[in-house]
């Protein structure tokens, strides 16, 4: 009975790594090019090329994984053994937020394509209400905020963020805003004319504005709208 029970833990354990292993030789490891039209999104783009939407997004080094802007052109990398189809840590969370202000600057955010009150709001990690408060779109209710439209943007008092140069070589938005304790929001507010950074100049970053260790310096705010 022990014999049989082993040789079947046997197998079991050598289908898992049978099933589980890469072949490098089978692996399309060409670096290609993709034309964005206006029917793309970051997961048709995955789904035709193969590759996770995180490895699109961050060899493209994106400020917003979902946003696609026909005539753009994207870098589609190699494929990769440890590509995972289902990697979403790119994306911005989709959580809800309570605070009403953001600690450090900017006070201005210019909107973007396709930005909606709750988009904006999930970028700078603040309450929908809070976003609410401070649009004047006439037409933004529900529904998408004409794009390059300046938002002013609740900051908490007394606060602080130390901005500095920064080479983008790898990455989103999202991954920055984790490693130097900043929103994804803030960064965009101080790089407003920035996309994405892809085909034309693959082996260089650009340098962008980073907002980093964005805090509160007490624990009592008042917040400046």
């Amino acid at each position: 009975m022990a014999t049989k029970l082993t040789s079947i833990l046997f197998l079991f354990f050598w289908g898992v790594t049978a099933q589980n292993t890469c072949n490098n030789s089978t692996l399309n490891t060409t670096v290609s090019t993709w034309p964005v039209t206006s029917t793309d999104t970051i997961y048709s783009i995955s789904t035709s090329t193969n590759r996770s939407i995180c490895d699109i997004a961050r060899a493209n080094r994106m400020s917003d994984a979902t946003l696609m802007v026909a005539g753009e052109t994207l870098l589609i990398p190699g494929e990769t053994c440890d590509d995972n189809q289902g990697d979403t840590s790119c994306l911005i969370s989709n959580s809800t937020y309570y605070r009403t202000c953001v600690p450090g600057g900017l006070h201005t955010y210019n909107t973007r394509y396709n930005d909606t009150r709750a988009s904006i709001a999930l970028k700078f990690e603040v309450s929908l209400d809070t976003i609410t408060l401070m649009d004047k779109s006439a037409n933004s209710t529900a529904g998408i905020i004409p794009t390059d439209s300046q938002l002013k943007i609740p900051q908490c008092s007394p606060s602080q963020c130390t901005v500095q140069p920064y080479k983008f070589t790898y990455g989103t938005y999202v991954d920055l805003a984790i490693q130097f304790n900043t929103t994804v929001g803030q960064i965009m507010a101080f790089n407003p004319t920035y996309n994405y950074s892809g085909e034309a100049d693959a082996s260089e970053g650009p340098v962008i504005s980073m907002p980093m260790n964005c805090v509160n310096l007490t624990g009592n705010v008042t917040v400046i709208a």
